[in-house]
C-alpha cells in the first residue's frame, strides 16, 4: 500500500476531512488530497510526524512507509534500480575509502 492510500484510510477512520487534517498539520487539505491521491512524493519525515500525532497513528509505522516511498523515487530520479542499489552504496563507500587511502599515501 502507497503512503497516500494509508493516510487516506487512516484520516477517514478517523473521521477527518483532508481539509482539517490539513489545518491540524499546517497545510492545506489540497496538500492531504493530492498526497492520497499520490500526484505529490510522501512527505518529509517532519510532516509524517505531524500527520501521526494529528491521526493519534503509529508514527513509526506511518515514516516507515513514507520512505521507504521516498527512497524508491530517489532510486528512480537517479536511474538506479531499488533492488540493487545496495550494491550502489556499497560501491561509492569502497571508492570514498579507496580515495582516502591513496590521498594519504601522497603525503
Amino acid at each position: 500500500m502507497q503512503f497516500g492510500e494509508y493516510l487516506r484510510v487512516i484520516r477517514t477512520a478517523r473521521g477527518i476531512t483532508a481539509l482539517e487534517l490539513g489545518k491540524m498539520v499546517g497545510t492545506t487539505g489540497q496538500y492531504i488530497t493530492q498526497t492520497e491521491q499520490g500526484k505529490l512524493k510522501a512527505p518529509n519525515k517532519e510532516m509524517v510526524l505531524k500527520i501521526a500525532g494529528a491521526l493519534d497513528a503509529n508514527a513509526s509505522e506511518l515514516w516507515g512507509i513514507a520512505a521507504i516511498e521516498r527512497y524508491e523515487d530517489w532510486c528512480k530520479k537517479e536511474g538506479i534500480e531499488p533492488e540493487k542499489s545496495q550494491t550502489f552504496f556499497q560501491a561509492a563507500r569502497y571508492d570514498k575509502k579507496m580515495a582516502t587511502h591513496k590521498k594519504r599515501s601522497f603525503m
